[in-house]
Parts: structure tokens; sequence; C-alpha cells
């Protein structure tokens, strides 16, 4: 069995992708209150879009990376943000890969409250079109893993 051909995104790459994504809520007139980074991928392009932006930032853990489902609840505080603050909430993801991680983020929100989510958008660098979650609202590459299947190397993964 031969193993996967890898791409390694760097450093100048996320920075780029971190543009691409904030510019595209921008032009939409959209502007988060607080990013929230998905940990592990997420957390570091949450904090990066902080950094640039002066936007409260925050995290979540939640993953189904190799077929391995480890999903806590959500935190009760980032549920009542969600659902009662008002606040513009933008998770944030390195990758929407399967989109099994994100679908379990917003059916957790929607169970927590059906209109919860009214205020919630959803960001990744990479949106690869295969993805059983659609609801992305922004992204900064579009990949399809299904016709070249490399596995992404994002440079906090070294």
């Amino acid at each position: 069995m031969s193993t996967p051909e890898k791409r390694f995104v760097n450093w100048a790459d996320i920075d780029a992708m971190i543009d691409r994504v904030i510019a595209s809520y921008t032009h939409d007139n959209w502007i988060p209150d607080v990013v929230v980074g998905v940990i592990r991928g997420g957390a570091i392009p949450a904090m990066w879009i902080s950094n640039r932006t002066g936007i409260k930032a925050d995290t979540i853990r939640a993953s189904f990376r190799d077929d391995v489902v480890k999903h806590p609840q959500l935190p009760q505080s980032f549920l009542k943000r969600c659902a009662h603050s008002g606040d513009r909430v933008l998770i944030v993801e390195d990758i929407n890969d399967t989109g099994e991680t994100l679908i379990w983020i917003q059916n957790q929100i929607r169970a927590y409250q059906p209109d919860a989510d009214r205020n919630v958008r959803y960001a990744a660098l990479m949106d690869n079109t295969p993805s059983k979650f659609t609801d992305l609202n922004y992204h900064a590459e579009t990949i399809n893993k299904d016709s070249n299947p490399a596995w992404i190397v994002f440079p906090w993964e070294k």
C-alpha cells in the first residue's frame, strides 16, 4: 500500500489564506464579535485572525480525525453565547475536510436552541468540495480530495 502524497502548506500560504478569509467576511459586511477556533487545526488560524483584527478569540474542542470520534459536549458558555448574547460568532477550522466536525458543532448548537446558530458563521482555510458540510460561509482555497487526495500538512503539524 502506498502512502498518500503530501502537500505542505507554509506560513506564507497561511498568511495569505488568513487575508482572504478576513476579506471575505468583510466584503459580506459581516464582522464577527468573536472568532472561535476548533482545536486543534482551527486554533492557530482563529488566533491569527484575532491578532490581525483585534476581534476576541476563543476555542472549542471537537475532532473526528483518524476515524476516532472525540467530541465532548460543547461548553455551556459557548452555547449561551451563540444563543443569547447576540454576538456574531465565526467558527474557524484549518480544513473543511469530511465535514463531520463542523456538522457535529452545528448540530450541538441547534440542539441547544433551534435558532441558536442565527448569528454563527463558519470559515476554513481550505474547503474540500466533497465535504458533507455545505454551510461553510468563508474559505480561502477550494480543493477536491477526491481528484487529488494529497494529505494537507499545515505548518503547525510538523
